[in-house]
């Protein structure tokens, strides 16, 4: 059976989860289903880790661990095993790292094992492999406790969290350097190395609430921020620079480090460094690389559009009104509404360099940059197609300026995204 065809979650629902079925074949499904499903652009739905735990659960079923690594069974099976056990691990890794929970799925692939793979003449497995290998190294990053880190290089005499910053760079420089380069131009692998080193950058970014800057040299910030723009800057250009037609072949381990990059750009204009002059110089340190952002923006939005046949369609003046519009239409809006939020808060704090005293704002709810959260994409032409599609779900009365009825979360987290009922993926 097709293990596209045990992607539809009727079929799945019926064998897998009431009639218990298992095998392969439906293991491979949920994980097809799994690294498409668009967890990143549809508000509060978690469902992807009721997927992910039977996932998980039917590895167990199938006793995958053992049979990879079993002599007595057939070559063919245990490299079926073994791959599909890898391909879990990635995509539960990828995802509980998005929504900022612990990864579920305890099995660690074995060093010895992925080193094996990367020998391997196999492109196939050495490209495994190395998205593997690079998928650990995220996790560890993400799992860093910045202060602990901090505390336990506060002996040195270089600032810690510079100290830090270095050491993880030549980790990574040295995994990357046991990458085979047959795979070193492949469009995974390029986006995984670039969003690390933002990952890096970012880390003082990502801890901000728990961080304490007495440790560290204000100076540091100079070096390490400037870097991180340029590296969310560079991860842009790659994508804006890879041809269109590879866009379809992205999924949600692709699309989430790109736009986890483009969330944390403005994080990055605005952190409180407390050094005032730091944080003076700072300012007019990113305003070059805040114009390229945009560009880049402007540019990746511009490609989005000429990938999406809802555009062709608008153009033409033939939309169905019973069709959903397509993801990268729905893509496109978003990023442009988030790009002019993010230009009008920059113009609202021109007048002063330094960001807003968040402690002063702590009784305001601070206005979303996302278009879904503070209802911008009520005024769009994809709204109109979507509530023209009869789509009506339960998630239309969650988006109002006031975004009444969210729980607590970060509404700036690119995590709030999810996107299933919103866009037609068949094209």
């Amino acid at each position: 059976m097709s293990v596209f065809a045990l992607v539809d979650l009727g079929v799945l629902a019926t064998r897998v989860v009431m009639q218990g079925e298992k095998s392969l074949d439906y293991l491979h499904g949920l994980l097809v289903y799994l690294a498409w499903h668009p967890t990143h652009l549809k508000p509060i739905n978690n469902q992807i880790f009721q997927y992910l735990q039977l996932t998980i659960s039917m590895i167990s079923d199938l006793d995958l661990e053992r049979k990879m690594q079993s002599p007595t069974e057939a070559i063919v099976d245990r490299v079926a095993a073994r791959n599909t056990v890898l391909g879990c691990y990635f995509l539960s890794a990828s995802i509980a790292m998005g929504f900022k929970r612990s990864n579920n799925f305890t099995f660690s692939p074995p060093d010895e094992m992925l080193s094996s793979m990367l020998l391997s003449n196999d492109l196939a497995d050495s490209l495994i492999a190395s998205m593997v290998l690079l998928c650990k190294f995220v996790e560890k990053i993400h799992s860093l406790n910045l202060q602990t880190e901090i505390a336990r290089l506060s002996s040195w005499t270089e600032c810690p969290l510079q100290k830090l910053t270095q050491s993880l760079l030549a980790e990574l420089g040295h995994l990357e350097n046991n990458l085979p380069t047959s795979i070193h131009t492949n469009t995974n692998i390029q986006i995984m190395q670039r969003f690390i080193r933002i990952k890096i950058h970012a880390l003082s970014l990502e801890q901000e609430k728990t961080l304490s800057q007495s440790q560290i040299n204000p100076l540091t910030f100079l070096d390490i921020f400037p870097t991180c723009a340029a590296e969310i800057n560079s991860l842009l250009e790659y994508i804006v620079n890879t041809p269109t037609t590879e866009y379809k072949n992205l999924s949600i381990t692709n699309w989430a480090p790109i736009i986890n990059s483009v969330v944390i750009f403005p994080k990055l204009c605005q952190f409180p460094i407390l050094d005032l002059g730091v944080a003076s110089t700072w300012q007019a340190m990113i305003e070059a690389e805040r114009a390229t952002y945009l560009t880049n923006i402007d540019r990746l939005c511009d490609h989005l559009e000429g990938t999406s046949i809802t555009k062709r369609q608008l153009n033409r003046d033939t939309p169905s009104s019973h069709n959903l519009p397509d993801l990268f239409y729905l893509f496109c809006t978003i990023l442009r509404l988030f790009k002019d939020n993010l230009v009008r808060e920059s113009r609202l704090l021109s007048t002063d360099q330094i960001p807003p005293n968040k402690n002063e704002q702590s009784n305001k709810r601070a206005r979303s940059r996302c278009p879904v959260i503070n209802g911008d994409i009520q005024s769009t032409d994809y709204w109109t197609m979507w509530m023209n599609s009869n789509n009506l779900t339960g998630d239309v009365e969650l988006f109002s300026d006031q975004a009444v009825g969210f729980p607590e979360f970060d509404v700036n987290d690119p995590t709030v995204f999810d996107l299933s009922s919103w866009v037609d993926f068949s094209v």
